[in-house]
């Protein structure tokens, strides 16, 4: 971002790949707000991503439209984290994530499609 508010601008041969979080140094913001102010402090269309920790080696990029790909080792399990269902042990796991090739809902607002490779 120090380099966006020096107002350089970039043509699109450029990748901008944001990596998440302030880090402490700077107001969090959200994804969109991020990406937002990066285009239009580089003046470029795009954004790319990378999610994960380095150290797990569970990094997913994406590299448009907020859709991100993973390695094959990764793994994915679903917990219910903002409702509370007294049936149910906190950090209790919901769901598994489909099959390759297939998509799962999980209540009203998740669903996860997992891509073929």
């Amino acid at each position: 971002m120090d380099l966006c508010d020096k107002e350089l601008e970039l043509n699109e041969q450029f990748i901008v790949m944001e990596t998440g979080g302030m880090k402490g140094l700077r107001k969090e913001m959200l994804k969109p707000e991020l990406h937002t102010y990066l285009k239009k402090g580089f003046k470029i269309n795009n954004i790319q991503s990378e999610y994960g920790m380095t150290e797990l080696l569970s990094q997913a990029y994406s590299l448009q439209n907020g859709l991100f790909q993973n390695p094959p080792w990764m793994k994915f399990l679903i917990r219910e984290i903002n409702a509370f269902d007294p049936s149910k042990t906190l950090g209790e796991v919901l769901a598994q994530a489909p099959e390759a090739g297939s998509t799962k809902t999980i209540g009203s607002v998740v669903t996860i499609t997992v891509n073929k490779n």
